[in-house]
């Protein structure tokens, strides 16, 4: 009972924000005033598509999302064949596949504005690639009237979500392989004459990709929803439809409010199209290849062979790191002139500077970001250890659909209902609404963390030291907590890091009076400093890079004692 309890706690505000939204958007009359009394209406629905520029940013959302998921899924899989041959290979191979490994999950903690702030850095016209490759290349001794940001097409927002979601998914592909017999599959295509990369493509690719579905949608929700990296990356004219419907919540006029709320709802359809456009594509693909995975040939073709493989992975990291090197540079940079590649001067006044004139932002979102990651791991902990305890599998089936419902839903659609809920509560602006509203984001991710774990744990263990003991509490903080240790530490630093990530639950749920560093990193990148900007976006990123690495010393500790000899 505890558990459902916790559960309902967790759901409520999902259910009534969502409820919330419809109401405004269904009703002739706001969510605060709105009465049983109130008239059904389609009238804001016409308002919204009758706004010049809906049908082309419908369009070009989920153009975004399927091109930039599909992307995302092509370099995780490359990725994920690079480490295959790695650990069938020579032992140089083997280190290849440990660096990749920690690349990836810097890469997880890596916070999205951040990472596409440096990637507009280094793609702009005057960015940090053509001052390398100019004049001495290019011929450019001033920046080209390019295109390459903000482009009608949103190449450069399918670029940065593809880089940046691959590491996500390149964790749940390697997640997804050990939940198959992976080393029979191996073995069994090594018999049979195949070589490493056909046996990736057409024996594991297919159960690792099944296994791994839930992820995909997840990425796709997320990228035809995301608001901040569409506004530093994304077209203008018109904007994506995430990017249409906030403008609208944020305008001045209050029936635009009211039209984005059904903007909202319609949204969260095109999620859902989205998902039914990915599974009839991915019928079409699978049939297409049907014939070509069973044709018995034993080599793949050039573009899915090991070298081709290696070469993409190469690419894009390369596109990463020279991201990452262009916010450092900038960051530290004084003067630096089109036609040199480096800066002829350097600082680090205005470091010192922004620092200190941001301090309380950094303050906030640090106390902001520590407070989430403890509640929900706390949280999660109880949720797990009850669920343990009822042994209900229909208790435990209905925890994972509600943990992964805020990550399916595109976050406009109840956090505007969720605003009008803490506007009735009082709460609006508050630290209390900034605070539940990152929980709703962290809990989620903290329980796929722990989930796992957890249930592993041996039950006979705690069993056992509650007898010697006589308490469940001691038992419990002595053996089982000390056990999982690693896996709490890699929570809170998650939790960490999705806090100090959210950007739209800040702004609506702090009702813009509160700041973070992540909410002043995306307004002045739309025209601020462009050094300012790259310190912004590495103060961002230290944060959470600092918790795992926090984090990873619990995981060393906890490796160095299972090696050690008893």
């Amino acid at each position: 009972m505890i558990a459902c309890f916790l559960l309902c706690v967790f759901g409520y505000p999902l259910i009534a924000g969502f409820l919330n939204t419809a109401v405004v958007a269904f009703s002739n009359q706001s969510a605060i005033s709105a009465t049983a009394n109130s008239s059904l209406t389609f009238n804001y629905f016409k308002d919204f598509f009758t706004y010049p520029g809906v049908g082309k940013s419908i369009v070009l959302a989920l153009w975004v999302g399927l091109a930039s998921t599909a992307l995302a899924v092509f370099i995780a899989s490359n990725i994920c064949q690079v480490l295959l041959l790695a650990n069938t290979t020579t032992k140089s191979s083997s280190r290849v596949s440990k660096l990749i490994m920690v690349f990836s999950q810097w890469m997880i903690s890596f916070p999205h504005v951040a990472f596409a702030i440096s990637l507009a850095l280094l793609i702009a016209p005057s960015g940090s690639l053509l001052r390398w490759l100019s004049p001495w290349l290019t011929g450019f001794e001033r920046p080209p009237n390019w295109i390459t940001l903000h482009d009608p097409y949103g190449l450069a927002l399918i670029l940065g979500l593809a880089l940046k979601e691959s590491a996500f998914l390149v964790m749940s592909f390697l997640s997804a392989s050990s939940q198959i017999p992976l080393h029979n599959y191996q073995q069994h295509g090594m018999t049979m004459g195949y070589r490493p990369a056909a046996i990736w493509w057409k024996i594991l690719f297919q159960p690792i990709y099944q296994q791994s579905k839930l992820p995909i949608f997840i990425v796709l929700s997320y990228s035809l929803a995301v608001v901040e990296i569409s506004l530093i990356l994304g077209p203008n004219t018109p904007p994506s439809l995430p990017v249409l419907v906030w403008q609208l919540f944020t305008d001045a006029e209050p029936n635009h409010q009211l039209i984005a709320s059904a903007g909202a709802l319609i949204l969260a359809a095109v999620v859902i199209l989205s998902f039914a456009s990915w599974l009839f594509i991915e019928k079409i693909i699978a049939t297409c290849f049907k014939a070509w995975q069973f044709n018995g040939r034993r080599t793949t073709s050039l573009a899915l062979g090991r070298t081709s493989a290696y070469i993409q992975c190469s690419i894009f990291y390369l596109i990463i790191a020279l991201a990452i090197l262009t916010l450092i540079i900038m960051a530290f940079s004084w003067r630096w002139r089109f036609q040199t590649p480096l800066p002829t001067q350097w600082q680090m006044s205005l470091i010192f500077k922004t620092i200190k004139q941001t301090q309380p932002l950094i303050t906030q979102s640090i106390i902001l970001g520590v407070s989430t990651a403890v509640i929900s791991v706390c949280f999660v902990i109880a949720v797990l250890e009850l669920l343990v305890a009822s042994q209900s599998k229909l208790l435990s089936n209905s925890s994972v659909g509600l943990m992964y419902l805020p990550l399916l839903l595109p976050p406009l659609v109840f956090l505007v209902g969720v605003q009008f809920q803490f506007i009735q509560l009082g709460l609006d602006g508050s630290f209390t609404a900034v605070l539940l509203g990152h929980l709703l984001y962290a809990i989620p991710y903290v329980y796929l963390v722990l989930k796992g774990p957890w249930l592993a744990h041996d039950p006979w263990q705690t069993l056992h030291a509650r007898l010697l003991t006589g308490s469940y509490i001691v038992a419990f903080l002595k053996i089982k907590l000390a056990q999982l240790k690693a896996p709490i530490a890699y929570g809170l630093a998650l939790a960490l890091a999705v806090s100090i990530a959210q950007y739209l639950t800040t702004l609506l749920l702090g009702a813009g009076r509160f700041a973070t560093i992540t909410t002043e990193a995306v307004t002045l990148s739309s025209g601020g400093d462009r050094r300012v900007v790259a310190i912004m976006a590495l103060m961002q990123c230290s944060i959470p890079l600092l918790g795992f690495f926090i984090a990873s010393r619990f995981y060393n500790t906890t490796a160095t004692r299972k090696q050690a000899p008893q």
